[in-house]
């Protein structure tokens, strides 16, 4: 079994550290457009710290998501306690859709310098579209209260040049 710092990935069984515990508590703010949207959706339940739940994070420099009609789309799943991708890996300039839902209870994700703050339902989905106007860091944090390791779920967004 897997700690919520370490992911095996099931295609060449490579296990490494994310450090996810040594995330800055800081935050970046920045101009940047943001629109938010709350829709139904389906989610796709998965178990946790298993190889099979497609738990693979982004490299530092491949882009998360597809690009979908000139908008960066990336999926980002909620869960007891952390983010899947982490870290998201975007460009500066490039329009970003983040499709976000929860695997099991209610979770926030919030992430104060670009003025996102969604609430992640189970079986709902919901989303928020900003351009990012600086290549930085963003610190992504839990903003709803969602069980004992409520205060270690963060992730990161990454804006490259």
């Amino acid at each position: 079994m897997l700690t919520r710092c370490a992911v095996l990935m099931a295609a060449g069984a490579l296990a490494f550290s994310i450090g996810l515990a040594g995330c800055a508590t800081g935050t970046s703010h920045h101009d940047a457009d943001v629109a938010h949207e709350h829709a139904e959706g389906d989610i796709h339940a998965h178990e946790h710290g298993d190889a099979a739940a497609g738990a693979m994070p982004s490299d530092a420099g491949a882009l998360s998501g597809d690009l979908v009609a000139g908008v960066r789309e990336v999926k980002v799943e909620a869960f007891r306690y952390g983010y899947r991708p982490d870290p998201i890996v975007v460009k500066k300039g490039e329009k970003v859709r983040l499709i976000a839902t929860s695997t099991d209870v209610t979770h926030g994700l919030g992430i104060e310098g670009l003025g996102i703050n969604l609430e992640l339902a189970p079986g709902e989905e919901s989303t928020a579209e900003f351009t990012a106007q600086t290549a930085d860091e963003f610190h992504i944090h839990c903003t709803v209260y969602c069980g004992s390791g409520h205060g270690d779920m963060h992730g990161t967004l990454r804006v490259i040049d």
